[in-house]
């Protein structure tokens, strides 16, 4: 009876250990599930971060075509009025000099008429 009541002691033992082994274990995996959900939350936050730059760098680069095409837009009007000031600055030389001639004909016809 004492064996049998020992045997059953050490049973009860033995499954206390087994329980308590449990029962760690179980807590180690709720602490690692913990952890995995906060990496996981972090995680997801960094990639909302990562969108939301993203979708910035986006706009800045739209932003930087517009302002691209602006300034192509600007260059080609400059390019327009300063080809036309330069063709009314020809026309202007050319009547100048046109007179200068003129101016000189007179001149030469003046001086061989004295």
């Amino acid at each position: 009876l004492e064996a049998k009541l020992s045997d059953v002691s050490h049973e009860r033992d033995a499954a206390a250990e087994r329980e308590r082994a449990m029962q760690e274990s179980q807590a180690d995996r709720a602490a690692r599930v913990t952890a995995l959900e906060e990496e996981l939350a972090l995680a997801k936050v960094g990639q909302q971060e990562a969108r939301d730059a993203k979708d910035e760098l986006a706009r800045q680069l739209v932003e930087a075509s517009e302002g691209t095409v602006q300034l192509q837009q600007q260059v080609s009007e400059a390019a327009v009025i300063g080809e036309a000031e330069a063709e009314r600055l020809r026309e202007t030389i050319a009547a100048l000099e046109a007179e200068l001639d003129s101016a000189a004909r007179s001149s030469a016809s003046a001086t061989q008429q004295s």
